[in-house]
């Protein structure tokens, strides 16, 4: 049974680099055979309630993180590593890739690991004292935006947001959290007040806005030369056509208005905690 655990909770990592699956069709016996060479029989609901205890217990620690993701070859299962100057991370669909991108035109080359969307290795970069942004969102619009990107359903990213922002929760006053209006909105105010937190001398160049798109939309193309809207980290009308069939789905499940009022006074810790913290938006990441 502790295998198991391990391996649901690293399997439910998520990396933009899996497949879509769809949790009714979702075999895990036949997922993991390469590990049991025995059928088990595992509902979903059990996977869940597995999945998610083994996050609380080794998400929370990253040299025990380590040793797991190394053994599966899990991505940045390496999170002991301090060849880096900056560093950004968060939730899925929070301005990850735009903050990411933003900050590699200011370092000019630096070392900057980002899109970290599992607590470990933030941890561990906040004791070795490594600058860097923590980015949050909305849990309604981010994990819209998450359930459009991988395919799965709003149950499994709500958990994924609670689950992760749960453990992040006791290091909210440590971090430099960006919230997606303002890194979206006023990126020159985030920077300034970065370098403020830390004492760098970052700039902006001129001209950034049109390379961000450039950047962003050149790894989000089809072989015919078309945008894979679902996917690409910036807005997107096609997105946001779908979106209110997600609030609809939100709002009439009871089960999913609780979990996303658990989310939502996550969000407000971090928040909280947050001097740059203004209006929300609910524009796509």
């Amino acid at each position: 049974m502790a295998a198991l655990a391990v391996y649901s909770f690293l399997r439910a990592e998520p990396d933009a680099r899996l497949r879509s699956v769809n949790r009714q069709d979702y075999n895990f016996a036949e997922d993991a055979s390469h590990l049991f060479p025995y059928r088990v029989t595992v509902n979903n609901s059990m996977l869940d309630l597995v999945r998610r205890a083994g996050r609380n217990v080794v998400w929370a620690h990253p040299s025990l993180y380590r040793q797991i993701g190394r053994v599966f070859r899990k991505h940045y299962s390496d999170c002991a590593s301090t060849a880096y100057d900056f560093w950004v991370g968060g939730f899925p669909r929070s301005s990850n890739t735009y903050t990411a991108k933003m900050l590699q035109l200011c370092l000019n080359q630096q070392s900057l690991p980002h899109h970290l969307h599992c607590p470990a290795p933030i941890i561990f970069m906040l004791k070795n004292e490594k600058p860097g942004i923590f980015v949050i969102r909305d849990p309604a619009d981010a994990c819209i935006s998450w359930s459009q990107f991988i395919g799965k359903d709003l149950v499994f990213c709500l958990d994924y947001y609670i689950d992760f922002h749960r453990v992040m929760a006791p290091y909210a006053k440590r971090l430099f959290t960006a919230p997606f209006a303002l890194t979206t909105s006023d990126f020159g105010r985030v920077i300034d007040n970065f370098n403020r937190r830390f004492g760098s001398s970052l700039r902006l160049p001129e001209q950034f806005e049109h390379r961000i798109v450039e950047m962003i939309e050149a790894n989000w193309k089809n072989p015919d030369g078309s945008i894979r809207e679902m996917q690409v980290p910036r807005p997107s009308a096609l997105r946001e056509s779908q979106r209110e069939n997600y609030l609809r789905e939100l709002n009439a499940s009871r089960r999913l208005r609780k979990k996303l009022a658990r989310a939502r006074s996550l969000f407000e810790v971090f928040i909280a905690q947050a001097p740059l913290a203004q209006g929300r938006s609910h524009n796509e990441s």
